[in-house]
């Protein structure tokens, strides 16, 4: 299934290098973020319709870095990179509450309109996308059904941790869990990658990933041959759920899948396409 899929991405999907200087705003004052430890940057497709319900919020990263992924995609939709530089309570406080993210969107769709771009919210379609720490976010906006609702596509590269105690971890797996069985059931794409990074204090991504996998009753296969994050030990592909295992336990692997993001990201892609 893998290798099919690797062929698909090959013959169907051309990877696009857009050239000349991305248009970009910058709502780190409107977030009330410093605008250089934690920022956020909103970048707009080079074409591009005024009116849209497509919408890419990616917590933890640079933006030059999340740039390079966009473009390899083929800049789908706007992306709006949110970065605080902190552990992941640094992404989950301050979305403790619905209405921060709601801020966020109406922030967000403000500074699209007074460029001329009307963000549709009554069918707002969200890509949600994180890197390490960037987890946080994610885990405080799936606790919300009307986003989860607006979701179509979850990635969380090398990044999902939660307690090691057997309580506390299900209550903090608890909404990963749902939102990989509506990916088992094609209703929603889900992509994991993770590393063999293990913190011993708490739940690796490699464990989280094991819990999702245990919970929605698939067993991970051999896999084989390497791509641009490194060498994937095993894989899960079923239905629109993805999880792909891979080596390495050092810090330059774990940033090979912040770097490396567009490959997984366009193996989901192409799940959604396939009849």
């Amino acid at each position: 299934m893998f290798f099919r899929c690797l062929l698909i991405l090959v013959v169907g999907f051309p990877l696009f290098s857009q050239q000349g200087e991305t248009e970009q705003i910058d709502l780190s004052a409107a977030l009330n973020m410093d605008g250089s430890r934690a920022f956020a940057h909103v970048l707009l497709p080079e074409i591009r319709s005024d009116s849209t319900t497509d919408l890419w919020v990616h917590f933890h990263g640079g933006s030059a870095t999340l740039e390079k992924t966009w473009k390899r995609l083929g800049e789908p939709r706007i992306l709006l990179v949110i970065h605080y530089a902190g552990l992941s309570s640094s992404y989950s406080r301050p979305l403790e509450t619905n209405v921060s993210f709601q801020y966020i969107l109406r922030s967000t769709a403000d500074s699209l309109l007074a460029r001329g771009i009307y963000l549709d919210p009554r069918g707002l379609d969200l890509w949600l996308t994180s890197f390490s720490a960037g987890y946080g976010a994610i885990r405080e906006l799936l606790k919300d059904e009307n986003t989860v609702r607006r979701t179509s596509l979850l990635l969380l590269s090398d990044g999902l941790h939660a307690e090691l105690d057997r309580d506390r971890l299900r209550v903090q797996m608890k909404d990963f869990v749902s939102f990989a069985n509506a990916a088992v059931r094609g209703e929603r794409t889900m992509i994991i990658t993770h590393s063999a990074i293990d913190p011993k204090t708490y739940a690796s991504t490699t464990m989280t990933a094991n819990y999702i996998l245990e919970a929605v009753e698939l067993v991970r296969e051999p896999s084989g041959g390497r791509d641009i994050i490194g060498l994937p030990q095993t894989e899960v592909i079923q239905n629109h759920l993805i999880i792909l295992g891979y080596q390495g336990s050092t810090k330059e692997d774990h940033m090979k899948h912040l770097h490396g993001m567009w490959h997984p990201l366009l193996l989901g892609r192409t799940l959604e396409l396939e009849p």
